[in-house]
């Protein structure tokens, strides 16, 4: 899996598929949004794979046992 911030990049689309074409990318923009960019045969792996990590699995049930969230809106109002 290789991680590529895109603030440091100027990737052709060309060049991305290149690297996705051997293995999972993972695009992060300056705001720190990230995206998954991968063959569909290598998502399917990684998917498979993760389905039985204990771990991840544990993680993901710790995440959707969390209770609290924050509105949108919320974060709206404190940022103006």
């Amino acid at each position: 899996m290789k991680k590529i911030e895109l603030t440091n990049h100027d990737l052709s689309l060309d060049e991305l598929i290149k690297i996705a074409s051997r293995e999972i990318v993972i695009l992060r923009k300056s705001t720190g949004e990230e995206f998954i960019f991968a063959t569909v045969e290598n998502f399917k792996r990684e998917v498979d794979i993760l389905g039985h990590d204990e771990e991840f699995i544990a993680f993901l049930n710790s995440r959707a046992d969390q209770k609290s969230t924050i509105a949108l809106e919320s974060i709206e109002n404190e940022l103006n």
